[in-house]
């Protein structure tokens, strides 16, 4: 690719010192990138720092460095694929679009994972994905490795809600410090939630409060279920745990077969729950729950 400089020397007809959208493409040709319409509104977007409608030769330089990076990337394809999730046609994708790209993909689309994704992807940190942005992650690999890329995070990201609301500094979240991190995470609990989620995730020696690894394992488990149905599912969950255990057993679960007409016969339930009990203990967890639901 030639020097940044020349090419903007060459394309800066009026020699104004600032580039238009018009001679943008025509540089953008010469680079071997053929730009529609919705791609100049984007790069102009998003390198127009000043917002003056040009690029001088700094926004310019910065646009060629960020091609360069993108090269691997096919930018037909690149260009294609970005449309189809820009729905209002912004020349950006926002949360909610991004939100639906990765439920496309499979990888999940609850509040804590576009937040992880988004960071990923955001390099200027506006909440909202460039085209030029999304064809860097298309050219480093999918989402789904940038994805993978980023569990370490995820961890990380419960670590720091667990430090924000262990307000006592003692090591130990309670039932209150626990509702608010959940909270934040786009959780809104119940007290009987609250009850069922300490009563499965307070492990022995049961002292009624949350360490860091058993809240960890919390998150982990509720980005397994899916944002959209995840109070639903918690509420309901909690609506069949009769006894507030914290799992639902066998006369539970057969409450839950009748209510989804399914009946309630012995064997029935038998296999369902060997279908839901995937840690084999004879009890649904709220995961299993979400999972078979």
């Amino acid at each position: 690719m030639a020097n940044p400089e020349t090419i903007f020397k060459k394309f800066d007809v009026n020699n104004d010192g600032k580039m238009s959208s018009k001679e943008l493409e025509t540089a953008l040709k010469e680079m071997g990138v053929t730009a529609s319409p919705e791609l100049l509104k984007a790069i102009m977007a998003q390198y127009d720092n000043d917002k003056n409608g040009f690029l001088e030769f700094s926004e310019f330089k910065k646009v060629i460095a960020d091609m360069k990076a993108i090269q691997a990337a096919t930018v037909d394809d690149t260009r294609e694929i970005f449309k189809n999730y820009d729905k209002d046609g912004s020349g950006f994708i926002e949360r909610a679009e991004l939100k639906e790209v990765l439920a496309v993909l499979g990888i999940g689309n609850d509040e804590t994972t576009v937040k992880a994704m988004m960071a990923a992807a955001d390099t200027n940190k506006d909440d909202k994905v460039s085209i030029i942005e999304f064809a860097k992650i298309m050219a480093h690999g999918n989402l789904l490795n940038e994805w993978h890329n980023i569990q370490p995070a995820k961890g990380n990201m419960a670590e720091a809600v667990f430090n924000k609301f262990d307000v006592n500094k003692d090591g130990n979240m309670s039932s209150a410090e626990l509702k608010a991190a959940l909270k934040e995470l786009d959780v809104k609990p119940s007290n009987a939630l609250l009850q069922a989620i300490l009563v499965q995730y307070d492990k022995p020696p049961k002292d009624g409060v949350l360490g860091l690894n058993e809240f960890k394992n919390l998150v982990a488990d509720m980005q397994a279920i899916q944002g959209a149905k995840r109070e639903e599912v918690l509420d309901t969950f909690t609506n069949y745990d009769k006894d507030k255990s914290g799992f639902i057993e066998k006369d539970e679960f057969k409450e839950v077969l009748k209510s989804l007409g399914m009946g309630g016969d012995d064997n029935l339930v038998k296999a369902m729950i060997a279908t839901a009990d995937t840690d084999g203990d004879g009890k649904i967890s709220i995961t299993e729950f979400a999972n078979f639901i």
